[in-house]
């Protein structure tokens, strides 16, 4: 920009409100405003050609400083690019370094490991071999014990059978049939005599069952042996009979107490038996037996 520029002088004055004197410096209202304008566009032709070189200076100073700014970025990108590539140079070296440091630190593992493997594997030999021994001695004096106790206890046995020959069977009297039988068939009566509730063959071939049957009723080997009868007595033939008074298949139970009831002709029913409405003093001075109360009361 130019300093030496002439600057603008304010514009100073002073009117009359009446008519100018002859011999008097005051302006009228028309010259103040004459003077008015032409200062006033003094004013603009002075900012227009301001304007214009404050914009020349402007972009003048910006292309000096985006030029500075841009050698500046340039010198810092160098820099930091030189930066970056010793960086880079010493991080491979020490990639480098760290990864044969890693090989040789896998290799020693690896040897020591091996070693580790043959020691305990050397060491599970051993153990194999003394348990292996150990036990085939435990074996060998078990089976010399044994050998032993085989042959006293035959010898024994040999003695006894010379001393007392005539009791090789022995003999008891049988709690079942109180005659003298063996040992054997003493227990056999007994354990036939506890079965009392077994099936028998005929028994066995009348429930006409399947293996299914069987297993849906998971009955144990022990109840089955000796109260078969107690779960298989609705299915056998002989426990139902026809109803005398319906013509149906009805249990035995059933049967008997349908004609015990058509013979009590004279017995009480229930409702007969509250309208006497007896107290048990009186109900004991009948003194009736149970038959002649079941038969005989009406």
């Amino acid at each position: 920009m130019d300093e030496n520029r002439e600057k603008i002088k304010p514009l100073r004055f002073f009117c009359q409100k009446i008519l100018p004197m002859t011999f008097d410096d005051s302006l009228s209202y028309y010259e103040v405003l004459c003077r008015t304008r032409a200062k006033l566009n003094e004013v603009v032709d002075a900012m227009n050609n301001y304007t214009d070189e404050l914009k020349s200076y402007v972009e003048e100073l910006s292309a000096e400083n985006l030029a500075t700014m841009q050698k500046q970025f340039d010198e810092l990108q160098a820099n930091v690019d030189q930066e970056l590539a010793g960086m880079r140079n010493e991080m491979d070296q020490l990639t480098d370094q760290l990864e044969g440091t890693m090989n040789d630190f896998r290799d020693e593992i690896a040897e020591q490991i091996q070693d580790q493997q043959a020691w305990v594997e050397q060491q599970i030999a051993n153990q194999e071999a003394y348990i292996n021994e150990t036990v085939h001695k435990v074996y060998s004096a078990l089976n010399d014990t044994l050998t032993e106790a085989k042959a006293y206890t035959d010898f024994r046995l040999e003695q006894f059978q010379e001393e007392f020959p005539e009791l090789t069977t022995v003999y008891v009297r049988n709690p079942v049939t109180g005659f003298v039988t063996t040992l054997q068939e003493a227990i056999y009566d007994m354990y036939d005599a506890l079965r009392y509730m077994a099936l028998t063959a005929f028994q066995y071939d009348t429930l006409d069952m399947t293996a299914q049957d069987y297993d849906d009723r998971t009955i144990p080997a022990w109840f089955y042996d000796r109260y078969a009868i107690v779960f298989f007595w609705r299915l056998f033939p002989w426990w139902y009979a026809f109803s005398g008074n319906s013509g149906k298949k009805i249990t035995l139970r059933a049967a008997t107490q349908e004609l015990w009831a058509n013979d009590r002709t004279n017995g009480l029913t229930a409702q007969a038996f509250d309208a006497l409405e007896q107290t048990a003093q009186q109900f004991d001075a009948a003194d009736k037996t149970a038959y002649a109360f079941d038969w005989q009361t009406a």
